[in-house]
């Protein structure tokens, strides 16, 4: 049986851990990339590495644009995805069962995602889950660089609970894990979306789970 006293709050990663956006993203990365004549490496390169950092990021460190056209590929897809790509994705199985869980034993959820802020509210609207969170915390279209760690702070004030063992951050990424060490907080490492569990251990994730429902029991037994 939780002790409410245990969990402050519970905050979501969106792509990977919510949401299956690959279809979307990565169809949408790629007109970015034509639009500035660079080759596209390929749904299997990027499936791995750019769904979670900051757009900028993985243009720049994953295509080798420069910051000026990386600039020019960004704005590419977001015209795309703003119109289309958001909406090619899917929820996760389980993960509404897992939102009523937590809601039910009166945790505080929030998002921090490094999407931009009004297209993670556009996703979650899409999907019927906006109004299970207290706070979503995204990117603003004029910072490129806001760090996990940043958006992870931010969601906290929001919700109004210090940063430290007792919030959560649950993500698929190393970024989330990385993230929530930096901003002082837990993590919940899940492997169902697009990173692996040896990522996820060796960003120093100590909790790992593969589904939303072990994620309901990992928190019931706290």
């Amino acid at each position: 049986m939780t002790d409410p006293k245990n969990i402050s709050c519970v905050l979501f990663d969106l792509d990977g851990t919510i949401i299956d956006s690959a279809p979307g993203i990565i169809r949408c990365f790629g007109i970015g990339l034509d639009a500035v004549g660079a080759p596209n490496p390929g749904e299997e390169f990027l499936r791995g590495r750019i769904i979670g950092p900051p757009l900028a990021y993985s243009y720049t460190h994953y295509c080798g644009l420069s910051e000026e056209k990386s600039d020019e590929a960004v704005a590419a897809y977001r015209r795309e995805y703003t119109v289309r790509g958001y909406a090619e994705s899917t929820v996760y199985s389980g993960i509404f069962e897992l939102l009523d869980c937590l809601r039910a034993m009166g945790i505080p959820l929030g998002i921090a995602t490094s999407k931009p802020e009004q297209m993670a509210v556009s996703i979650a609207k899409l999907h019927g889950f906006y109004d299970k969170f207290d706070t979503i915390c995204g990117a603003k279209l004029s910072d490129k660089h806001s760090t996990k760690a940043e958006l992870i702070a931010r969601a906290l004030g929001d919700i109004g609970v210090p940063a430290d063992e007792k919030a959560f951050m649950v993500g698929d990424k190393s970024y989330d894990i990385d993230g929530a060490a930096k901003a002082g907080i837990s993590s919940l490492g899940v492997t169902y979306g697009f990173g692996t569990r040896e990522e996820l251990a060796a960003a120093g994730a100590k909790n790992i789970i593969d589904s939303p429902k072990e994620a309901a029991e990992f928190f019931r037994g706290l």
